[in-house]
Formats: structure tokens, sequence, C-alpha cells
């Protein structure tokens, strides 16, 4: 049987991980479908915006990133639950989008898609985002007892977080959570999901 769902993204993390994470964690078989740089001018007319991710189910294609984690956080129980919960999740995932659109320098610049010096872009774009950004996550989770962001369970906030944080505490070599532990705590907590720890030690191996 062909599986249920198919995405396609480029090969690194970045928007298409926390979908990748989503349906591990639904525990749904999917395709996925890693493009490199080269291959992408040849495949864009294929997408509905011409951009990636792109996921493929029964109902259709779907693009942009967002949408399509809401899509599936809704369909498998990632996205609270009530209609309040969810509403909070939504808020926490268009600041994550503003902090991403911030940092998104250091991306491109990895990338090679802008000139620079990737330790320059770091310290001069992401170190000040963080230190604006960071300080309101902290706060839902501080005020949060049972761990996640919002509610009592895991939704698809906390997995977009933990992910970034994976990102750049490898990057910095652990500094990147030096002034906010509980968020070097809540990354490793959720990171220790059976289905995610399994994914996570299984991937393919990227920086970004």
């Amino acid at each position: 049987m062909a599986p249920k769902y198919k995405l396609t993204y480029f090969y690194f993390r970045a928007k298409g991980e926390n979908i990748r994470q989503l349906l591990q964690l639904a525990g749904v078989e999917f395709e996925d479908r890693r493009i490199q740089w080269e291959q992408w001018p040849h495949i864009k007319k294929e997408m509905p915006f011409a951009q990636m991710p792109v996921l493929e189910c029964e109902e259709g294609q779907l693009a942009q990133s967002k949408a399509i984690g809401r899509f599936l956080a809704r369909r498998y129980g990632f996205a609270g639950s009530n209609d309040w919960e969810a509403a909070r999740i939504d808020a926490l995932m268009d600041q994550f989008e503003d902090f991403f659109q911030e940092i998104r320098p250091f991306y491109r610049t990895y990338n090679k898609i802008i000139e620079g010096n990737l330790d320059n872009v770091y310290e001069t774009i992401v170190q000040p985002a963080r230190d604006k950004h960071l300080p309101l996550f902290a706060k839902f989770l501080d005020e949060n007892p049972s761990g996640f962001l919002v509610g009592s369970k895991l939704s698809w906030i906390d997995t977009q977080l933990a992910d970034h944080l994976y990102t750049f505490m490898n990057y910095s070599k652990g500094d990147y959570t030096a002034q906010y532990p509980q968020l070097a705590a809540f990354k490793e907590r959720i990171h220790a999901t059976p289905r995610l720890r399994e994914w996570i030690k299984d991937r393919p191996k990227t920086v970004i």
C-alpha cells in the first residue's frame, strides 16, 4: 500500500521538520521526499505556490508550512484540547513565525543564498532575536505546570520550538540557552517522547 502522505521539502529540516515530526508522532506512514538545491528549478512548477513544503494526501496538495502543520495537528490531536487552547497555540505559532523571519538570514547564509559570515550573522541577528523572543516562550512555559507551552499535552508549538532550540543549541555548542535553562530542559523533555526520540536518532543529520 502506498504511503498515506507524501511530504516534499528540501533535504534539511527548517520549515519541513515540524511537519515530519507531527506525522511521526501520529504514527502514520509518509514518504519523506527530500529535494537537493539543484533539483528545485525542475520541480518548482509542481508546487501550488511555487514553494515548499507541500503535503500530498488523499484530499490533494496542501502548501504553506503552518497550514500543513495546523491541518495535521487538528487531525491527530496536537492542536489543543479546546478552542481556547487551539487559539493560544496558533498565537504562539504566529509569534514563532515572526521570530523565524527575523533569523531567516542565518538560514539563507548557511545555504549560500546570500553572501555572509555565518558566525557574524549568528551574533548580530540570531542572538538579538533570541533575546527578544525566547523570554516570551519561556513565560508561557513558566506559567504552565504541565511542562508544555499550552494545555496539558504535547502540541505542535512544543515540537516547533523544541526543534528550533535543537538547531541553535547544537550550532552554539549549548550556549544558545545559557540564559534560559528552562527552555533547554523543555527541549530535552519534548525530544524524549518515544516516537520523536526514534525519529531524531534515525533522521538525516543536517545543521539546519
